[in-house]
């Protein structure tokens, strides 16, 4: 999936190139804003269309972004409201849909206003300018999906997740510290390895309950397909840390205890 998009979003790219050629070219040599009126509104009907159409199809993204990120989406403007909020939660592709007609629906507003603007005070130039105005929009949602799909791609550690596991794991009382704990993340895949210390000796049986436990609870996280863990024994020493610092771990460590 995140390949589909990289592939995507290079053909966006281009796109908008184009269309910022195309624009420069209509600020440079700008078009005639007398035309015949019948041909303005033409020109207003359709972008209005156009607008109402992306809306509908934004706000149906919007509530697929909700649900993905397990949100309620009642009431009519909750999708437009509560999506953007969440739009991190969201899948590769819901995003990269929902980014993208983001900004055909207030590009198709930046349009309908410049041609209005462009027809009363006679600046041809306008329209050319907001051709510019809605690539450089389109350039910037390339560019955010382009680097989260590479990412997703390649592999690299999740961190927001790393953190939900961390305190999953730390949940289990036989376990007094996280030696190492990695969350690989590639494509919409998360694989977690973990070397955990434990308290005290266990038998096998309890050894095989304990990660037995763990496992199934890291497993419920969203988009987990696999997870390896290993234990040693306690070396006496506080070594993880995770992402609140040093003494809001131990403290946390302490207090489940």
């Amino acid at each position: 999936m995140n390949l589909v998009c990289l592939i995507a979003v290079i053909i966006v790219g281009i796109l908008s190139y184009e269309t910022v050629k195309e624009g420069f070219h209509h600020i440079i040599h700008p078009n005639d804003t007398d035309g015949p009126l019948l041909f303005f509104w033409i020109n207003i009907c359709v972008l209005i269309i156009g607008i109402v159409l992306e809306g509908t199809v934004l706000r149906k993204n919007g509530k697929e972004i909700l649900e993905e990120a397990g949100e309620s989406c009642k009431g009519l403007l909750t999708p437009f409201a509560k999506s953007y909020l969440n739009i991190s939660k969201a899948k590769p592709a819901t995003k990269l849909v929902f980014m993208d007609d983001t900004v055909a629906a207030g590009g198709g507003i930046i349009a309908v206003l410049s041609i209005i603007i462009a027809r009363l005070t006679g600046l041809g130039m306008l329209e050319g300018i907001a051709s510019v105005i809605i690539s450089i929009m389109m350039f910037i949602i390339v560019g955010i999906i382009f680097v989260e799909n590479a990412q997703g791609v390649l592999g690299i550690a999740h961190h927001e997740s790393e953190i939900h596991a961390s305190r999953i794991i730390l949940d289990e009382k036989a376990v007094s510290d996280i030696k190492r704990l990695a969350v690989i993340k590639e494509g919409e895949a998360l694989h977690i390895e973990a070397l955990l210390e434990l308290n005290k000796n266990f038998t096998l049986k309890e050894l095989s309950d304990i990660r037995k436990r763990i496992i199934l609870k890291l497993l419920d996280l969203s988009n987990v397909e696999d997870v390896n863990i290993e234990f040693i024994e306690d070396d006496g020493q506080q070594d993880w840390r995770g992402d609140s610092g040093p003494s809001a771990n131990i403290q946390y460590n302490e207090e489940r205890k």
